[in-house]
């Protein structure tokens, strides 16, 4: 009995803290990656990060890599992405808006030249052509982002021509390219 008292107070005390950190501390969501790569680039397209243009979205750098990043909003399509990571060692991650990683696959995985697949929400019906690789997800915006290791100043125009080759496309359900043709 002499222990409910004080149990009390520091159950109050903690629900009364926890109150406070939600309504006055700031969203921590607010100055989000993706929230930055989406109101200042537009979406479905990557763009090729340098020094030069948009070193400062992700926060976060490194001489040793090159950076691209696609943000996407999905509806009732695919995105297509096309990217080769494969020169060296890539990794190619998709992300929810939150910063989740839905998947990641390496060149040392893949052990492919080009990298080629749709995105495809949970749900949306799938008008890809057969024999297309995809992959379902439940996270209708987020990124892209293609990091290629850059093993020394001969392989920056390299890495940049990668990077610069890299696509993520919408497939809009009536949409078939006729690369993707059967």
């Amino acid at each position: 009995m002499q222990f409910i008292r004080p149990l009390l107070i520091l159950t109050l005390a903690a629900i009364f803290s926890h109150l406070t950190l939600i309504v006055f501390w700031s969203n921590g969501n607010a100055n989000s990656p993706y929230l930055r790569v989406s109101s200042l680039l537009e979406p479905h397209k990557f763009y090729t990060l340098s020094e030069d243009f948009g070193a400062d979205i992700l926060q976060f750098e490194s001489q040793d890599l090159g950076y691209a990043v696609c943000h996407y909003d999905l509806n009732d399509q695919a995105l297509v992405l096309n990217a080769n990571i494969n020169d060296g060692f890539g990794i190619l991650t998709v992300y929810s808006e939150f910063g989740e990683v839905i998947f990641s696959i390496n060149s040392r995985q893949t052990k492919m030249a080009h990298l080629e697949f749709a995105l495809l929400l949970e749900g949306a019906e799938n008008s890809l052509p057969s024999g297309m690789v995809f992959q379902r997800i439940t996270a209708k915006t987020g990124m892209i982002i293609i990091r290629l290791a850059v093993s020394g100043a001969a392989y920056h125009e390299r890495v940049a021509q990668q990077l610069a080759s890299a696509r993520c496309d919408v497939m809009k359900s009536s949409d078939r390219p006729n690369e993707y043709s059967d």
